[in-house]
């Protein structure tokens, strides 16, 4: 039978062919053979296609309402032979865009021809976040946090960095790692060398504080202590706001309220049973504060290049993906990309609003950063020949935070997603494919600020002005 549209007159009908996104799981797979579907169909009503293609029993009827933001809820079925529906995202080939309206919309708002065969890319959509474990509360306000294989490890005003267990949230270990509030933190795995052999799973973690002082400690997952492996003196002397390891994990770049930023040598742990000669020692005064007991002895490092960056507070740093650059966002409303040897600016940007917070994708020079008015914005930072092989779709994702942006972090996993945090409270989820979200979950309570988040594989955490670290999985 005709499909008629609700005056009773021929629906419009659009061709298109599914196509299963690449890397998904083969049984998910459908015929791509082309098919006339109503062009007013939406992600829900192709979805129940795929579903019924794919013989699971789809109980909803199909939905062409508008969605702010997305639903991804699955009902089971109430048939025992036959799957449950799965919710599915779908991708338009020609124009990398998300399906957010109805094809046809999607279509002419593109400048595409609804006389044209639609080749559509389809995959599983990402579960909503759900609440987990919360950890005990903290006595201060939680500023830093940063994900590693089965720790997370967080910072606070009260200036000690925290290993924490993933599954339980317990506290493993503890450390008074500086005098003043903890304002950023980097973590990279250990791997020892010749006078120490790490365990494999050992962390680096960098830590940047209030006080002026850069630290850098390693965990032993073994032993579950931290160690003080160096300081890292004589340049800042204001708080340190950014500091990002590169992905060899042996320079560490730091930046300050002044404007400045500094590149360190990360020099290897000291090996507290050699006393050959000449081999210096500084026993730190945290060490007395160490709440493990372990020997503290560590190096004291300066800086091998230090620069005026920018005009104001830097933000955010981040090394580019091929490790010759740095990038850096300012309170002077630039971002901008710097050759890390010859410290030369090669590219900067400039917009309209304070830059509170960045982060770079995993496989691109592509950043993402926070704005006092609730935005999150997307800057291509590529420079040379590799800025001709992409584009940025949107400068910007669509206002969805109610205040100031917090923290930014893109997905270790995957390139097109990433979180956001904010001053609202809320924790975001985004697919830069859409610049609507794609779940929004309240991680503090209302009136408490996020102040930071951090990503690993279907897994989040969040830390806030409520002293309380918040675990969501999906």
């Amino acid at each position: 039978m005709m499909e008629v549209d609700n005056d009773g007159n021929p629906a419009t009908q659009i061709r298109i062919s599914l196509q299963l996104y690449r890397g998904c799981d083969e049984s998910l797979e459908v015929p791509s053979l082309p098919m006339a579907v109503p062009a007013n169909l939406k992600r829900k009503g192709l979805a129940s296609i795929v579903n019924h293609l794919l013989g699971r029993t789809d109980t909803d009827k199909q939905d062409n309402e508008d969605e702010d933001e997305e639903s991804t809820s699955s009902t089971a079925s109430g048939n025992d032979n036959k799957l449950a529906p799965l919710p599915f995202d779908f991708l338009i080939q020609k124009t990398n865009r998300l399906l957010r309206t109805s094809l046809e919309n999607a279509v002419r708002s593109s400048g595409l021809s609804t006389e044209e065969d639609l080749l559509i890319s389809y995959f599983p959509a990402v579960k909503p976040p759900q609440t987990g474990d919360d950890t005990e509360p903290l006595p201060d306000w939680v500023s830093a946090i940063a994900f590693s294989s089965n720790f997370f490890m967080s910072g606070a005003y009260d200036g000690i960095l925290r290993v924490h267990d993933v599954s339980s949230g317990a506290v493993s270990s503890q450390v008074q790692a500086h005098d003043g509030p903890i304002k950023c933190m980097s973590v990279h795995p250990y791997t020892g060398n010749s006078n120490v052999v790490a365990n494999s799973n050992d962390i680096m973690i960098a830590t940047g504080s209030g006080d002026h002082t850069l630290v850098t400690h390693i965990y032993n997952c073994a032993e579950n202590k931290l160690r003080l492996n160096a300081e890292y003196t004589g340049t800042h002397t204001n708080g340190i706001e950014a500091a990002r390891f590169n992905s060899a994990g042996n320079t560490l770049a730091s930046a300050d309220w002044n404007g400045n930023v500094a590149l360190w040598q990360v020099p290897d742990i000291i090996n507290t049973n050699d006393n050959s000669e000449g081999q210096s020692k500084k026993k730190s005064k945290r060490a007395k504060e160490d709440f493990t007991g372990t020997d503290s002895s560590s190096n004291n490092v300066t800086a091998g290049v230090t620069w005026k960056a920018h005009s104001s507070n830097v933000s955010g740093v981040v090394w580019s993906l091929d490790n010759k650059h740095l990038i850096t966002g300012s309170w002077d409303h630039s971002v901008k990309t710097w050759d890390a040897e010859r410290q030369d600016c090669l590219l900067t940007l400039n917009g309209a609003r304070v830059v509170t917070t960045l982060d770079r994708c995993s496989n691109s020079d592509i950043i993402a950063t926070g704005h006092p008015d609730s935005a999150v914005r997307l800057w291509d930072m590529r420079v040379g020949g590799a800025k001709e092989q992409a584009k940025v779709l949107d400068a910007s994702l669509k206002v969805s935070h109610k205040a100031w942006i917090s923290a930014v972090e893109w997905s270790p996993i995957e390139p097109h997603m990433l979180a956001t945090t904010s001053h609202d409270g809320l924790i975001k989820m985004w697919d830069i494919r859409s610049t609507l979200p794609l779940h929004s979950v309240r991680a503090h309570k209302k009136g408490e600020k996020g102040l930071c988040v951090t990503l690993g594989e279907n897994i989040a955490f969040s830390g806030g002005s409520d002293c309380m670290i918040k675990k969501f999985t999906w």
